[in-house]
Parts: C-alpha cells; structure tokens; sequence
C-alpha cells in the first residue's frame, strides 16, 4: 500500500512567509548537511498505542498512521538536534510504503538517512528516507521533507490564524 500525504499549501506558505529574519545560521545548516548519508537508528516497542483499532486480538499490528508518527518524530528530533535553539521544523511532505504487519508487543527500528538539504536564502528544507523494520524484515519505508522554522515565526502565524478562524465564527 502506498499512502502519500501532502500538506497542500504549507511549503508555499512557508516560503512566502519566510522572513530575512528566520535565516538559518551557516554553522547549523553544514551540520545538517554532513549527516547527509549517515543513517541513525531508534528502537522502540510497537505497544497498543500504536497498534489497528479495526482487528480483533491476537492479530492488532503496528498502524500504518502511527509508523507515519514514529518517522515524522525521528526526523523531526534528529533535524531538531542539529539547530539552534531558536529554531524546529516543520511537516510539508510525506510519501509512505507500508509493506509488511508486525503484530502489537514487537520491537522495530526505525532508521533515519538525511538525503538532501536545499538551502536558498528564505528557506530550508531537509528530505529524509526512514526505513522502519523488525528483526524478521522492512516494514515499511518513506520520505519526509521538514522546513526549519523560526519558534516565534510559527507562533505568530498560529496567533494570527487563530484570530481569523474567531472573525469567520
């Protein structure tokens, strides 16, 4: 099954958005870029939480949204330790292969490879590959691409938003 989820607008948003302001320092955007290539891997326990809410027990599996979660934290908290403190990122694209069922209570993998960070003056996008496994095989694999975001920025856009969606109620 392939599911591609797309935040229509937000990567064009963003750019249009972006301010000189929210300019990624030079230091952390080489950070980034010399883990391009190099794979880093989390393990975790694929527990309830995670699982089907649709399939009887003993057979409830690892979710195909929450695989999604798991990849979409993992590159966010690797891209995260790599920027300044006034700095996170934010979702704009997801493409998602889910290939293969790991029952609730199995441990998985999830590895993450940086493959690109286009930089250009106003914005910064990082695309990342996570491969998610268990000790039988892959299942399942994606591509995720995150923009670094100024904190403030975002939580004025957020203010600023709130306020329209009150006038349109």
């Amino acid at each position: 099954m392939l599911l591609v989820a797309r935040r229509v607008g937000l990567a064009t948003s963003i750019r249009a958005r972006a301010a000189s302001s929210s300019v990624l320092p030079a230091g952390a955007i080489e950070a980034l870029r010399g883990d391009i290539g190099v794979a880093r891997q989390k393990t975790l326990v694929v527990d309830e939480k995670r699982g089907t809410t649709f399939i009887s027990e003993p057979s409830d599996v690892y979710a195909t949204p929450m695989m999604i979660w798991d990849m979409e934290w993992h590159v966010r908290d690797l891209v995260l330790e790599r920027l300044p403190a006034e700095y996170d990122s934010v979702g704009v694209h997801v493409a998602f292969d889910h290939s293969a069922a790991t029952p609730i209570g199995s441990a998985v993998t999830v590895e993450t490879t940086f493959q690109q960070v286009h930089h250009k003056p106003k914005i910064t996008l990082i695309e990342a590959e996570t491969v998610i496994r268990d000790q039988v095989g892959e299942l399942g694999r994606g591509v995720h691409r995150r923009a670094v975001v100024r904190k403030a920025d975002v939580a004025r856009r957020i203010a600023s938003r709130q306020a329209s969606l009150q006038q349109v109620e």
